[in-house]
């Protein structure tokens, strides 16, 4: 403790270790960063998951984290990065946002974070996971118009 009049900051390591790609950037929760806003499943294809999410008024930088659900987010999870105001928001003020090169009929878990304005390092609680199916691989034929 300091008798110095700078603020006091308070710094804990992630419960759920950082992910892949963001490993080495995204190593604590801090204290005063929110926990990750709601996500709301829009879709999904055989490879693609759509989710989107209403932005904090309070931070605009956020991180997207995905895994196969059976999948350990230390040694297999993936990230997106994300600014909000770099992104087009949809009628009713929420970011959409794709996940992109997933495997066809497998379920995957999916969250948000919300990165410290001042550090890409330090970020909030996860929201609530998702858990989602991406579409199985179809062998059946795609319907077709034929005029006889």
């Amino acid at each position: 403790f300091s008798s110095k009049s700078e603020p006091l900051r308070c710094v804990y390591s992630s419960i759920v270790a950082p992910v892949s790609s963001l490993a080495a950037s995204v190593q604590n929760i801090t204290m005063g960063v929110p926990a990750g806003p709601k996500l709301d499943f829009v879709g999904a294809s055989e490879t693609i998951i759509t989710v989107s999410f209403n932005p904090l008024n309070s931070h605009d930088q956020y991180v997207l984290q995905w895994k196969e659900y059976h999948q350990k987010w230390e040694t297999d999870g993936q990230t997106k990065k994300m600014n909000s105001t770099e992104m087009t928001k949809t009628g009713n003020g929420k970011i959409q946002t794709n996940i992109e090169g997933l495997n066809p009929g497998a379920t995957y878990t999916v969250r948000l974070r919300v990165l410290a304005e001042e550090s890409s390092s330090e970020a909030g609680k996860a929201s609530p996971e998702l858990i989602i199916d991406t579409e199985a691989v179809s062998c059946t034929p795609k319907p077709s118009c034929i005029i006889l």
